[in-house]
Formats: structure tokens, sequence, C-alpha cells
């Protein structure tokens, strides 16, 4: 065994050393060429044959430096030249790095940064100042707009700023408190409250004795905020209720708030009977209604209903019941009692007042019995609904017919106008092979581009400059939405239209003072607008079922976005 792996190593070897022999007779930058797509590895080797396609890596006219250009053109398209300058000044020598490692780490930074190609690489005062602007500035909306440019001029730079600013201006006015009672729109902001860090310049934790208004041991009372405010407890003002010396003084706890007791209003008795809710249980034996109250935490009963039940043994209690005023309730004590309901037994504790008031059925019982409280409110109350008949049947039908393009399930096709794709000046064709698909979204795939072609949005072809692979996405509904990969082709060789997309900000402040709102959700919006003839080339995808181009705005074009808000 070991003398055969020794005879293949050798004839591995000899192979390579034929390779460069032969190679050594041609041409210097030929043998650039050969030596160096025979040791880049297999991923590189087919990157470059999908980015030179259609031609071949092994023809002549494939010079070395055509190889090299791809290569650079590739993998640096995707950065901005801003970005990587932050990128080459952020990077610090480490701690226990080699400087060999830190100069190499350098350099890669360093050849993304573009001092020598950029548009103002003969004026280095103005590249430092424009570089200045996106890493100095303090709002993100104004570095956000400096980054969509890739290489802008310092005037260019200037104005993107007055203009992010002009409109965060312009969109703090609109969002100005009005003084009329208008109904407003306002963004709601789900932060828990945020603690003021303690300044450690300044104070120490515990070095203060804790303060008398507040309670806290950071300031000295003469400094405390609290010093106007009244206390919920005592009434009395210089303190809050946390550090009142007579509610610490109270050592039994008090259940705040427990009940709120029905007012006998003559005039409103007829309208709460009749909106009121009553449980009829038996409790000892005897048939008692209850009335539902979810403001109340226990179930109290009156004096007299004590003595309906029997009179069962009474315990001390340490509760102390409040009403929605503030009056205090005369607890009597309390006890417990046997509990039948639907057919079930419970022994529960009760309250009982002396006051004269109806049974109430606090949460406490009504989560022991668990009890439908949905049930219990809506049944009692039976709400006829009425449907106005508005169109005959005829009349209906008609209006169907009329709107048939509307009220149907086809997908919309905009007709007004058509969307332009931009191609810049150097833009270099690309042909990327299918990827291969799960055999699970295999059969979906197939559906989804049948149900496209039906529908007028691809259009088979056999030839094209420009295919771009697919990336299927399943659904919710488990159908299979297929996307484009145009990153690897378009996306970084087109000019981007910079219409203005709305930020959030901006829609809540136009939504101001509204009263009736809609909500519109385009199905497939993107593809409701159709391509110009010249765009449709550029948009090929490679399926395993051929070449398909696209006549309406695929999803995953960079500039998408800006178009469809431009219409």
């Amino acid at each position: 065994m070991l003398l055969i792996l020794i005879v293949v190593l050798g004839n591995l070897i000899g192979i390579a050393l034929t390779f460069i022999s032969k190679q050594i007779a041609l041409k210097p930058m030929k043998i650039k060429k050969a030596l160096f797509l025979w040791s880049v590895g297999d991923t590189t080797y087919n990157l470059l044959e999908s980015l030179i396609s259609p031609r071949l890596l092994t023809d002549d006219d494939t010079k070395f430096i055509d190889v090299i250009k791809l290569l650079d053109v590739h993998y640096d398209a995707k950065r901005n030249i801003m970005t990587a300058t932050y990128d080459f000044y952020s990077c610090y020598q480490k701690s226990g790095q080699p400087f060999a490692e830190w100069k190499v780490e350098l350099c890669e930074k360093l050849r993304h940064c573009a001092f020598t190609t950029s548009a103002l690489h003969r004026r280095p005062q103005d590249c430092a100042l424009r570089d200045m602007y996106v890493i100095g500035t303090n709002s993100n909306k104004v570095r956000q707009a400096l980054l969509k440019e890739q290489d802008p001029d310092l005037e260019t730079t200037e104005k993107i700023i007055q203009l992010a600013e002009r409109l965060e201006e312009d969109v703090r006015h609109f969002a100005a408190p009005n003084n009329h009672n208008d109904y407003s729109v306002a963004k709601l902001h789900n932060h828990q409250r945020q603690q003021k860090q303690p300044d450690h310049h300044l104070f120490k934790k515990d070095s203060y004795k804790a303060c008398e208004t507040g309670g806290s041991n950071k300031h000295f009372r003469s400094k405390c905020k609290y010093r106007e405010f009244i206390c919920n407890f005592c009434k009395r003002s210089g303190h809050l209720e946390r550090v009142c010396r007579q509610r610490n003084k109270k050592q039994n706890s008090t259940k705040h708030i427990t009940t709120i007791f029905k007012l006998n209003n003559l005039d409103r008795i007829e309208q709460l009977n009749n909106y009121s809710c009553t449980v009829p249980l038996k409790v000892n034996g005897h048939d008692i209604h209850f009335e539902l109250d979810t403001g109340t935490f226990n179930a109290i009963i009156s004096i007299e209903d004590w003595y309906k039940l029997g009179s069962p043994t009474i315990h001390p209690s340490k509760l102390q019941l409040k009403c929605y005023s503030r009056t205090r309730i005369k607890i009597k004590g309390e006890c417990y009692v046997e509990v039948q309901y639907q057919n079930k037994h419970y022994k529960l504790l009760m309250i009982i007042v002396n006051d004269k008031s109806e049974p109430l059925l606090g949460l406490k019982w009504i989560h022991i019995l668990q009890l439908d409280v949905n049930s219990l409110l809506h049944i009692r109350i039976s709400i006829e609904h009425h449907i106005n008949k508005v169109y005959d049947v005829s009349k209906l039908h008609l209006t169907l017919k009329n709107d048939e393009n509307m009220l149907n399930n086809k997908l919309g096709h905009c007709t007004k106008v058509q969307a332009h794709i931009q191609l810049k000046s150097d833009a270099i064709p690309k042909i990327f092979k299918p990827r291969p698909i799960p055999f699970a979204y295999l059969t979906g795939v197939k559906e989804e581009i049948e149900r496209n072609v039906n529908a007028g949005i691809l259009e088979r072809i056999d030839t094209s400059p420009w295919t771009a692979p697919i990336v299927p996405i399943k659904k919710p509904n488990s159908k299979i939405r297929i996307c484009g990969d145009f990153k690897v082709t378009i996306n970084s060789q087109i000019l981007v239209d910079q219409h203005p997309i709305p930020s959030i900000d901006e829609l809540l402040s136009r939504l101001n003072n509204g009263e009736k709102f809609t909500k519109l959700d385009l199905s497939d919006a993107y593809l409701q607008v159709e391509l110009d003839e010249q765009s449709k080339s550029l948009v090929v995808i490679n399926t395993p079922l051929g070449l398909f181009r696209y006549n309406r705005m695929p999803f995953g074009i960079s500039s998408a976005p800006a178009i469809f808000q431009s219409y």
C-alpha cells in the first residue's frame, strides 16, 4: 500500500514539473498567467471562469492583466471608499501583534482606500476634509446619506450634508405639537425608563446620607427635585410616599384598592341593573347571587348576608380596604365557607364588612372557580345587527363587470410608465451557472416559473450575455418565491437611482392630525412595473429549466426601491 502511494505521488509531481517546463517555453506573461491559474485553487478558478464567460481562461487573448483586473473589480466593488478609509485609520496595532502582521493588515485595508485613484487624489486636502465629514459627523442620517455615494467630491459632499440637515429640520418642524384639539398620530417608544448613571468623578456611592425627601443617597436633601411634591399617603408636601414616616409606622398591609361599591343613584338604578352581571353560587348550602367585580380582589359580603349563611366563625383580618373615594371600609373579619359551582366544591376565604352592599365576586374567586368572564358579560346582552341592502343583484353584477380589471386575482400591470436600468460605462457582462436547488423545492420552483411565464412576468430565451442564478425562498403559505441573485451580476455595475425614500419619522409627521386612515398593500408591487426593452436583457435568470428574462421589474435590483418610489 505504501509503495502504491509513493508511485502516485511521484506521478503527480512529474505531471506538475512537466506542466511547468512546458510553460517556461512560453512568453513571460503567459508563464505568469499559467502559474497563477495553476496555484489559485478550485474555488478561485471557478469564479474566474464565471467572471470571464463566455470567453475562456485558456484563450490566447485572455491576458494575465485581464485576469487580475477581473478579481480586483469583483472583490473591490462592494467596498465604499470612505468606509475603507475609516477602517484604515482605525486599524491600530493589537496587543502582542508583531509588526509584520500589522503591516500586512494595514496594506490590505490600504488597497481599498483609493488614495491614488479617487476623484480627489490630486487634492489631498479636499479628500481629507471629505473623509472627516463622514467620520466625524454626529448624525447617523447624514452619514447614511454620504455613504450612498461611492466617491463624491467635496462640493457634492457638502450639498448632501446641508440637504440632510434641512430635511431633518423640516421633519422636526412638522412634528411640533399643535395648540388645537385635533386628533394626532405619534410614534410610540417601547423603551424602559433609563436610570441616570452616577458620575463617579463627582461622588461615590453611599457618600451621602439617605435623602428624607426622595430616599436617594446621591444628593443632599436641599437639592432634591421632589421637595415640592405632595405625599400620596399623608397629603403633606416635602416628601414622597415611599419615605413617608407615617406610612412606615403602619405594620399591617393594605390592599389598595380592593372594591368599588355601587352608588345608589336613583336616576340610574335601572340602567345599572340592566348592565350589571351576577353569578349565582351556592355558599354553605344557600343560594347567593354575587355581582361580578373585576376591580375587587377578594369576595366580599355584608354582615346581613353573613347571617343568612348561618353565621360561620369569623377570624380577625389584617386587611385594610378602601373604596374608590379613598374612604376606609370597616371590616368585621374573614371566614372560610363551602362554595359549590358546576358540581365542584371549594373551601374559600370570604371578607365580611359592616356596610350594606351587594355580594361582590373578586378576582381571587374568579381565578379559582375558572369563570369565563367573556361569556358571563356578553350572554346577557343580545345585540341585533342589521345589514341594509344597498344595491340589487343586477347592479352588483354590473359593478363587478365594469371593474373586472381591479376585482380579480390577477397581478396588476402598470402601463403608464416603464422602468429603466442604466448600466455604467465600463460594465462587463457576467454569466453564472444555475445553482443546485434542494429536491424538496424543485417542484415548487418549476410551478412558480410556469406561473410567471403564463402571467407575462417571465419570458423564455436561448442566449444572453447576462445571467444570474436564482435563490428559492419558501413563503409562509408553503409556496416558493423565485428571486434572482443580481448582486453578483448587475447590482455593482448599474447607476442606482437616488430618489429619496421617506423615513418613518417623515411618514408619521404627514399623518399628524389625521382622522381616517387606509392601508393599501400591493401584491408583488415591483412585478407590476414593466421594464423597457433595453433593461429586459439585463435581468436574465439561469434556472434548471433554462434561461428566462424578466419583462417586469424583479426583486433584488438595487435601484428597484428608488424607481418604484419615484412613480
